[in-house]
């Protein structure tokens, strides 16, 4: 909001230092010398950035300039630069009243309206101005993004198209289109929205970043990293350029650069999830499993919601015979993430590790209440419950067309069969899941230790 405010100064800046004396300004020549006077006095303070002197100047106006069309516009803009925003309103509103079709003052009674988070008054203004200049850029702007915020692109497209068809250098316009263009997957559209920008405004950061994604979505790694570099070159201190400059780098196998990419994101804020997850990940292909269950370990202190953090610290624990470890992970996983059988017959199957049959079949009976009774994830988790029943199961197993779900089932009948210890079918399925070559699930990282194990 704060960036909103500036970006609404500069607008209100260039207006004053451009604007002259209006055609409905009564009295013309009475008042054409102090109206001079006072915008030459005026652009001083706003050259300097002294936004309280600009509010002064307007303050110390002689009574008989006061209410004027231009002073009355400066101030109430400048009162809205300051988030004075009841006083901003009051003289907004005395404008529109005396000019109820003029643009600039529908468009800054508008923007009042925004931060008075009065959201009828603000779109009522908006689309009044529309009826009067269809193309106003600002209005467009304004509903687009609006648009965006609800994510319905493809309306928020065609307001800024819109705008743009009337000034194709807005940068606001420019930057929604871009932005809208990107998750219609326009990816031709938005990359010249954001060159555009670029073009116009080398500094800008936001657009070097969304130039980075468009580029890395037709797989232009390269290209991407030097958008990314372009960005921290102007805000060197932004987590999420880093984060982005750190996923190209992944995205090329420069893993060394990618986990200093996400060190340093997380210098800038150690209190967000995301670099420790993406740098776990890294650690972890590196098989570096400490750091990685570090950072994993840190995510959730971060987000404890983060399923995705518990499951990897299951898997980790699984993998080194610790069961109670990998059950609790699980357990959290399960607690975020009901809906997905993985986290249950991982958590039985940890407690048959355990040899605490009767824990399992406590848990296992409340899994059950959960579930369709007719669906596979049932008959699943009641073999696993009951110990019995395989040959029924393995059927449905085999007859699964979805060809995840079929490797992530054969894999629980590899795992039941293991720990009833009839190591010849479970290696039969644990081969036959490793000849699949579609790791879609975490359990095939789990098969391929089983089998690792069988062969040592």
């Amino acid at each position: 909001m704060k960036l909103f405010v500036k970006r609404f100064f500069v607008i209100v800046c260039a207006f004053a230092l451009s604007l002259p004396l209006l055609w409905s300004e009564p009295n013309q020549n009475e008042i054409q010398g102090y109206t001079d006077s006072f915008l030459n006095q005026l652009q001083e303070f706003l050259e300097q950035g002294n936004l309280q002197g600009a509010l002064n100047l307007c303050e110390e106006v002689p009574s008989e300039y006061v209410g004027t069309y231009t002073i009355s516009f400066i101030y109430s803009s400048l009162l809205f630069s300051a988030g004075q925003y009841p006083a901003a309103e009051q003289l907004g509103s005395t404008l529109l009243t005396q000019y109820p079709s003029d643009v600039d003052v529908l468009y800054l009674n508008s923007m009042i309206a925004k931060m008075l988070n009065n959201v009828s008054k603000r779109k009522t203004l908006l689309n009044k101005i529309l009826e009067i200049a269809p193309s106003n850029p600002d209005a467009n702007g304004e509903l687009g993004n609006d648009s965006l915020l609800a994510k319905n692109y493809n309306q928020a497209y065609m307001y800024f198209a819109k705008g743009l068809s009337e000034n194709p250098y807005h940068i606001d316009c420019l930057f929604g289109y871009g932005q809208s263009a990107y998750y219609l997957n326009k990816l031709s559209d938005s990359k010249n929205a954001f060159k555009r920008i670029v073009n116009i405004d080398s500094e800008n950061a936001m657009a070097w970043s969304y130039l980075g994604k468009v580029e890395a979505e037709t797989s232009q790694y390269t290209a991407a990293i030097e958008c990314a570099l372009k960005a921290l070159e102007i805000e060197p201190n932004y987590y999420n350029y880093w984060i982005e400059y750190g996923n190209y780098l992944r995205f090329i196998s420069k893993n060394e650069e990618s986990i200093q990419a996400y060190g340093k994101a997380i210098e800038i804020d150690s209190s967000y999830f995301l670099a420790y997850v993406y740098r776990a990940g890294l650690y972890d292909a590196d098989d570096k499993r400490e750091a990685a269950l570090a950072d994993y370990q840190q995510a959730i202190r971060c987000n404890p919601e983060y399923y995705f953090a518990y499951e990897a610290i299951g898997i980790f624990a699984w993998g080194e015979g610790k069961w109670e470890e990998s059950r609790k992970a699980f357990e959290k996983a399960y607690e975020i993430t009901p809906n997905n059988i993985s986290y249950p017959l991982m958590i039985s199957a940890c407690y048959q590790k355990e040899n605490k049959k009767q824990e399992n079949k406590l848990f296992m009976t409340k899994v059950l209440k959960t579930l369709d009774k007719n669906s596979l994830n049932y008959a699943v988790a009641r073999m696993y419950m009951e110990g019995i029943g395989d040959g029924p199961v393995l059927q449905k197993v085999v007859n699964e067309t979805n060809k995840t779900t079929k490797g992530k089932m054969l894999y629980y009948m590899a795992l039941f069969y293991e720990l009833k210890g009839n190591d010849v079918l479970a290696n039969k399925y644990y081969i036959e899941i490793q000849e699949m070559k579609s790791p879609m699930f975490f359990e095939y990282r789990l098969n391929d230790w089983a089998l690792e194990n069988k062969t040592r």
